[in-house]
Protein backbone atom coordinates (compact mmCIF):
# COMPACT_ATOMS: atom_id res chain seq x y z
CA UNK A 1 0.00 0.00 0.00
CA UNK A 2 1.32 3.43 -0.92
CA UNK A 3 1.37 6.27 1.61
CA UNK A 4 -1.00 8.21 -0.66
CA UNK A 5 -3.55 5.36 -0.41
CA UNK A 6 -3.60 5.77 3.37
CA UNK A 7 -4.84 9.34 2.92
CA UNK A 8 -7.67 8.24 0.60
CA UNK A 9 -9.15 5.49 2.76
CA UNK A 10 -12.75 5.96 3.83
CA UNK A 11 -13.28 6.54 7.57
CA UNK A 12 -14.47 3.47 9.43
CA UNK A 13 -16.89 5.36 11.63
CA UNK A 14 -18.48 8.74 12.24
CA UNK A 15 -17.32 10.15 15.56
CA UNK A 16 -19.44 11.82 18.16
CA UNK A 17 -18.46 15.37 19.05
CA UNK A 18 -16.85 15.96 21.49
CA UNK A 19 -14.79 12.85 20.78
CA UNK A 20 -15.60 9.99 23.17
CA UNK A 21 -12.94 7.96 24.94
CA UNK A 22 -11.99 4.74 23.17
CA UNK A 23 -9.39 2.02 23.61
CA UNK A 24 -7.19 0.79 20.76
CA UNK A 25 -7.59 3.55 18.21
CA UNK A 26 -5.33 3.45 15.14
CA UNK A 27 -3.76 6.58 13.66
CA UNK A 28 -6.43 6.52 10.95
CA UNK A 29 -9.03 6.94 13.70
CA UNK A 30 -7.27 9.86 15.39
CA UNK A 31 -8.22 12.99 13.48
CA UNK A 32 -5.72 15.51 14.82
CA UNK A 33 -3.53 18.12 13.21
CA UNK A 34 -0.04 19.10 14.40
CA UNK A 35 0.76 15.75 16.09
CA UNK A 36 3.41 15.72 18.81
CA UNK A 37 4.70 12.46 20.38
CA UNK A 38 6.44 12.21 23.75
CA UNK A 39 8.40 9.05 24.59
CA UNK A 40 7.83 8.04 28.21
CA UNK A 41 9.35 5.11 30.12
CA UNK A 42 6.13 3.11 29.93
CA UNK A 43 5.04 4.02 26.42
CA UNK A 44 4.18 7.02 24.26
CA UNK A 45 1.91 10.04 24.57
CA UNK A 46 0.40 11.80 21.54
CA UNK A 47 -1.17 15.24 21.51
CA UNK A 48 -2.42 17.44 18.69
CA UNK A 49 -5.04 19.89 17.48
CA UNK A 50 -8.60 18.57 17.53
CA UNK A 51 -11.30 20.21 15.47
CA UNK A 52 -14.68 19.16 14.12
CA UNK A 53 -15.90 21.18 11.12
CA UNK A 54 -13.27 23.91 11.12
CA UNK A 55 -9.95 24.74 12.74
CA UNK A 56 -11.43 27.07 15.37
CA UNK A 57 -13.98 24.74 17.00
CA UNK A 58 -11.70 22.64 19.21
CA UNK A 59 -12.63 22.37 22.88
CA UNK A 60 -9.31 21.71 24.59
CA UNK A 61 -6.05 19.79 24.52
CA UNK A 62 -6.20 15.99 24.20
CA UNK A 63 -3.63 13.28 24.79
CA UNK A 64 -3.65 9.67 23.61
CA UNK A 65 -1.55 6.88 25.16
CA UNK A 66 0.14 3.90 23.51
CA UNK A 67 2.53 1.09 24.41
CA UNK A 68 3.61 0.32 20.84
CA UNK A 69 2.88 3.32 18.54
CA UNK A 70 0.23 1.20 16.83
CA UNK A 71 -2.89 1.48 18.97
CA UNK A 72 -3.83 4.39 21.20
CA UNK A 73 -6.32 4.97 24.01
CA UNK A 74 -7.99 8.33 24.43
CA UNK A 75 -8.62 11.12 24.30
CA UNK A 76 -7.77 12.16 27.84
CA UNK A 77 -8.36 15.93 28.10
CA UNK A 78 -5.55 17.76 29.93
CA UNK A 79 -6.90 21.29 29.32
CA UNK A 80 -10.60 21.92 28.65
CA UNK A 81 -12.28 25.10 27.52
CA UNK A 82 -15.27 24.37 29.76
CA UNK A 83 -13.10 24.02 32.88
CA UNK A 84 -11.72 27.47 33.52
CA UNK A 85 -10.57 28.54 30.07
CA UNK A 86 -13.81 29.78 28.51
CA UNK A 87 -12.12 33.05 27.47
CA UNK A 88 -9.91 31.14 25.00
CA UNK A 89 -10.64 29.34 21.74
CA UNK A 90 -8.72 27.39 19.06
CA UNK A 91 -6.36 25.16 21.18
CA UNK A 92 -3.89 24.72 18.31
CA UNK A 93 -0.55 22.93 18.02
CA UNK A 94 -0.04 21.61 21.56
CA UNK A 95 3.46 20.42 22.44
CA UNK A 96 4.62 18.76 25.67
CA UNK A 97 8.25 19.12 26.78
CA UNK A 98 9.86 17.85 29.98
CA UNK A 99 11.87 20.75 31.44
CA UNK A 100 13.41 20.94 34.92
CA UNK A 101 11.38 17.93 36.13
CA UNK A 102 8.13 19.55 35.00
CA UNK A 103 5.97 19.00 31.97
CA UNK A 104 5.56 22.11 29.87
CA UNK A 105 2.54 22.36 27.61
CA UNK A 106 2.75 24.96 24.85
CA UNK A 107 -0.54 25.62 23.04
CA UNK A 108 -1.76 28.36 20.72
CA UNK A 109 -4.93 30.09 21.96
CA UNK A 110 -7.14 32.91 20.74
CA UNK A 111 -7.97 35.12 23.74
CA UNK A 112 -11.33 36.84 23.75
CA UNK A 113 -10.80 40.35 22.38
CA UNK A 114 -7.09 39.80 21.71
CA UNK A 115 -4.64 38.34 19.22
CA UNK A 116 -3.80 34.67 18.83
CA UNK A 117 -0.61 33.54 20.56
CA UNK A 118 1.16 30.68 22.34
CA UNK A 119 0.64 30.08 26.07
CA UNK A 120 2.62 28.04 28.59
CA UNK A 121 1.02 25.59 31.05
CA UNK A 122 2.94 23.39 33.52
CA UNK A 123 2.17 20.15 35.39
CA UNK A 124 3.98 17.59 37.53
CA UNK A 125 2.76 14.64 35.42
CA UNK A 126 2.26 14.39 31.69
CA UNK A 127 -1.41 13.50 32.26
CA UNK A 128 -1.78 15.69 35.34
CA UNK A 129 -3.46 19.00 36.10
CA UNK A 130 -1.95 21.76 33.97
CA UNK A 131 -1.74 25.32 35.28
CA UNK A 132 -1.58 28.35 32.99
CA UNK A 133 1.63 30.30 33.60
CA UNK A 134 1.87 32.98 30.90
CA UNK A 135 1.50 34.00 27.32
CA UNK A 136 4.91 33.40 25.72
CA UNK A 137 4.59 35.25 22.42
CA UNK A 138 4.12 39.04 22.06
CA UNK A 139 0.57 40.18 22.84
CA UNK A 140 0.49 42.70 19.98
CA UNK A 141 1.31 40.13 17.27
CA UNK A 142 -0.79 37.38 15.71
CA UNK A 143 1.44 34.37 16.37
CA UNK A 144 1.22 30.61 16.68
CA UNK A 145 2.99 27.26 16.96
CA UNK A 146 5.43 28.10 19.74
CA UNK A 147 8.05 25.44 20.46
CA UNK A 148 10.75 25.15 23.14
CA UNK A 149 14.51 25.38 22.71
CA UNK A 150 17.35 25.85 25.21
CA UNK A 151 20.77 27.25 24.32
CA UNK A 152 23.65 28.32 26.57
CA UNK A 153 21.46 27.96 29.64
CA UNK A 154 18.75 30.25 28.28
CA UNK A 155 15.20 29.12 27.54
CA UNK A 156 13.58 30.25 24.30
CA UNK A 157 10.25 30.06 22.57
CA UNK A 158 10.59 29.75 18.79
CA UNK A 159 7.32 30.73 17.12
CA UNK A 160 5.65 31.91 13.92
CA UNK A 161 4.56 35.50 13.37
CA UNK A 162 1.54 34.86 11.17
CA UNK A 163 1.27 35.74 7.51
CA UNK A 164 -2.20 37.19 8.20
CA UNK A 165 -0.43 40.16 9.80
CA UNK A 166 3.18 39.91 8.60
CA UNK A 167 2.24 39.13 4.94
CA UNK A 168 5.50 37.20 4.59
CA UNK A 169 5.32 34.92 7.64
CA UNK A 170 8.23 34.92 10.11
CA UNK A 171 9.93 32.34 12.30
CA UNK A 172 11.10 34.23 15.38
CA UNK A 173 12.64 33.49 18.80
CA UNK A 174 12.21 35.14 22.19
CA UNK A 175 13.74 34.37 25.59
CA UNK A 176 11.58 33.31 28.53
CA UNK A 177 11.79 35.05 31.89
CA UNK A 178 13.43 32.91 34.56
CA UNK A 179 10.25 32.76 36.68
CA UNK A 180 8.15 31.75 33.61
CA UNK A 181 5.95 34.83 34.06
CA UNK A 182 6.36 35.85 30.44
CA UNK A 183 8.98 36.74 27.84
CA UNK A 184 11.84 39.22 27.54
CA UNK A 185 10.47 41.30 24.67
CA UNK A 186 13.82 42.98 24.02
CA UNK A 187 15.24 39.57 22.99
CA UNK A 188 12.63 38.92 20.28
CA UNK A 189 14.38 38.39 16.92
CA UNK A 190 13.63 37.26 13.39
CA UNK A 191 15.23 33.97 12.30
CA UNK A 192 13.87 33.77 8.73
CA UNK A 193 10.80 34.44 6.58
CA UNK A 194 8.55 32.14 4.56
CA UNK A 195 9.92 33.56 1.32
CA UNK A 196 13.32 32.05 2.13
CA UNK A 197 11.87 28.70 1.02
CA UNK A 198 13.67 27.97 -2.26
CA UNK A 199 12.50 24.42 -2.80
CA UNK A 200 9.10 24.89 -4.36
CA UNK A 201 8.62 26.93 -7.55
CA UNK A 202 5.03 27.89 -6.73
CA UNK A 203 4.99 29.02 -3.13
CA UNK A 204 1.47 29.79 -1.96
CA UNK A 205 0.53 33.49 -2.28
CA UNK A 206 -0.13 33.27 1.46
CA UNK A 207 3.47 33.08 2.63
CA UNK A 208 2.84 30.83 5.63
CA UNK A 209 5.25 29.76 8.35
CA UNK A 210 4.01 26.85 10.46
CA UNK A 211 5.21 24.33 13.00
CA UNK A 212 8.90 25.03 13.79
CA UNK A 213 10.69 22.21 15.60
CA UNK A 214 14.39 22.43 16.54
CA UNK A 215 16.79 19.52 16.83
CA UNK A 216 20.47 18.64 16.61
CA UNK A 217 21.86 16.34 13.90
CA UNK A 218 25.55 15.58 13.47
CA UNK A 219 26.40 18.53 15.68
CA UNK A 220 24.36 21.03 13.68
CA UNK A 221 21.27 22.92 14.82
CA UNK A 222 18.36 22.25 12.44
CA UNK A 223 14.69 23.08 12.19
CA UNK A 224 11.66 21.41 10.67
CA UNK A 225 8.99 23.87 9.49
CA UNK A 226 6.05 23.90 7.12
CA UNK A 227 4.51 26.14 4.50
CA UNK A 228 2.14 25.94 1.53
CA UNK A 229 2.97 25.53 -2.13
CA UNK A 230 1.23 24.37 -5.30
CA UNK A 231 -1.98 23.72 -3.32
CA UNK A 232 -0.10 21.34 -1.01
CA UNK A 233 1.28 21.55 2.50
CA UNK A 234 5.07 21.11 2.64
CA UNK A 235 7.59 19.93 5.24
CA UNK A 236 10.96 21.66 4.99
CA UNK A 237 14.29 21.53 6.77
CA UNK A 238 16.56 24.47 7.64
CA UNK A 239 20.08 24.45 9.11
CA UNK A 240 21.75 27.13 11.21
CA UNK A 241 25.31 28.14 10.43
CA UNK A 242 25.90 28.19 14.19
CA UNK A 243 23.42 28.78 17.00
CA UNK A 244 19.83 29.91 17.24
CA UNK A 245 20.52 33.51 16.18
CA UNK A 246 23.02 32.79 13.43
CA UNK A 247 22.11 32.59 9.74
CA UNK A 248 19.53 29.97 8.77
CA UNK A 249 19.89 28.23 5.41
CA UNK A 250 17.07 26.29 3.75
CA UNK A 251 18.48 22.81 3.31
CA UNK A 252 15.84 20.52 1.82
CA UNK A 253 12.22 19.78 1.05
CA UNK A 254 11.37 16.68 3.08
CA UNK A 255 7.74 16.02 2.18
CA UNK A 256 5.51 17.65 -0.43
CA UNK A 257 2.42 15.43 -0.66
CA UNK A 258 0.11 17.63 1.43
CA UNK A 259 1.45 16.82 4.88
CA UNK A 260 3.53 18.63 7.44
CA UNK A 261 3.82 20.31 10.84
CA UNK A 262 6.43 17.71 11.78
CA UNK A 263 8.40 16.87 14.90
CA UNK A 264 11.05 14.27 15.73
CA UNK A 265 10.90 11.72 18.52
CA UNK A 266 13.00 8.70 19.51
CA UNK A 267 11.41 5.27 19.90
CA UNK A 268 12.14 2.87 22.75
CA UNK A 269 14.35 1.02 20.27
CA UNK A 270 16.48 4.13 19.80
CA UNK A 271 15.25 5.03 16.30
CA UNK A 272 14.48 8.61 15.36
CA UNK A 273 11.16 9.16 13.58
CA UNK A 274 9.25 12.13 12.16
CA UNK A 275 5.53 12.45 12.77
CA UNK A 276 3.38 14.76 10.61
CA UNK A 277 -0.31 15.17 9.90
CA UNK A 278 -1.58 14.29 6.44
CA UNK A 279 -3.52 15.21 4.46
CA UNK A 280 -3.74 18.87 5.44
CA UNK A 281 -7.49 18.95 6.02
CA UNK A 282 -10.68 16.95 6.07
CA UNK A 283 -13.12 16.29 3.26
CA UNK A 284 -16.14 14.34 4.46
CA UNK A 285 -17.48 13.79 0.94
CA UNK A 286 -14.21 12.17 -0.15
CA UNK A 287 -13.74 10.49 3.22
CA UNK A 288 -10.29 11.97 3.83
CA UNK A 289 -9.28 13.19 7.29
CA UNK A 290 -6.02 14.54 8.66
CA UNK A 291 -4.31 12.08 10.97
CA UNK A 292 -0.79 11.32 12.28
CA UNK A 293 1.66 9.66 9.90
CA UNK A 294 5.10 8.43 11.01
CA UNK A 295 7.92 8.90 8.50
CA UNK A 296 11.59 7.89 8.42
CA UNK A 297 14.18 10.33 9.73
CA UNK A 298 17.22 11.43 7.78
CA UNK A 299 16.14 11.54 4.13
CA UNK A 300 13.53 13.11 1.85
CA UNK A 301 10.36 10.97 1.90
CA UNK A 302 9.14 9.52 -1.37
CA UNK A 303 5.44 9.24 -2.12
CA UNK A 304 5.51 5.44 -2.00
CA UNK A 305 7.33 5.12 1.32
CA UNK A 306 5.29 3.22 3.90
CA UNK A 307 6.08 3.54 7.59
Amino acid sequence: MKLFDLFKKKPRFVEEWPIPFKEARTFEEIHVRDPFIVTEEDGYVLTGTICNKNISDGYGVPIYKSKDLKTWSGPYMIVEQSKGYEQYSHYWAPEIHKVDNQYWLLVTLMPEGGKRGTYLFTADRIDGTYTLRARVTPEDMFSLDGTYYEENGKKYIVYCYEWVEATDGHVRAVELKEDLSGIKLETDRLLFKASSNLFHPRLSPNKVTDGPFLYKDEGKLKMLWSTGGNRNYLLLNATSTGGLFDKWEQESLLFEDDGGHGMIFTTHEGEKKIVIHAPNGKNEKKGTFEHPVILPFGKPIAINDKH
